[in-house]
């Protein structure tokens, strides 16, 4: 039990790591996670997701912090219950280069949930989640926009706030890597 414990916050990053990198097929990196068992919290810091191989933006993503409660019961089920994650400071670049855009190889990645596939080892489910509400705010993108006529040039769009509800739920509840692919297509 004391083992579970101690190594708990790290089985967690590298959850997080292993969803990530397995829905959006690059590299992923997260510099912490924070487990509070008896609290019934979950915080994650510093998400990064790498840019696909060829290009020259500093990342895909970047995600400040994360956090979410949970009903501490719900966390020895199959799938988990969360009533509300919230997920703030997101700076992502869509650029287009040779020929091809970012975003568009990671959104070809995420594609493969649409066609059923499932988890990277079906012998070894991980846990699902059914999330009510999906709170994301300070939301920066850096888009690569192409005049007619003219250079490309990059612009900033802030967005304060994207709302997702019923995350995972109708009977369908999601892995982390699902959860990615929701909260990407929407940011």
């Amino acid at each position: 039990l004391a083992i579970v414990f101690v190594s708990i916050d790290a089985v967690a990053k590298q959850g997080v790591e292993r969803g990530a990198r397995f829905a959006l097929q690059v590299p992923t990196t997260l510099d912490s996670a924070d487990v509070k068992v008896f609290g019934g919290s979950f915080g994650m810091q510093g998400l990064e997701v790498k840019n696909p191989e060829g290009f020259s933006a500093p990342h895909f993503l970047q995600m400040n912090s994360a956090g979410v409660n949970v009903d501490l019961g719900s966390l020895t089920a199959d799938v988990v219950e969360l009533p509300e994650l919230t997920i703030s400071g997101i700076d992502m670049y869509l650029v287009k280069e040779g020929g091809k855009a970012n975003y568009q190889v990671i959104m070809d990645n995420l594609k493969r949930f649409e066609s059923g596939s499932k988890e990277p080892d079906p012998s070894k489910p991980g846990k699902k989640f059914v999330i009510r509400k999906v709170q994301i705010n300070d939301v920066t993108v850096h888009a690569t926009v192409l005049p007619i006529g003219g250079a490309a040039n990059t612009v900033e769009l802030k967005v304060p706030e994207i709302v997702l509800t019923d995350v995972g739920s109708g009977g369908k509840s999601a892995s982390m890597a699902e959860v990615f692919n929701i909260v990407i297509k929407a940011v």
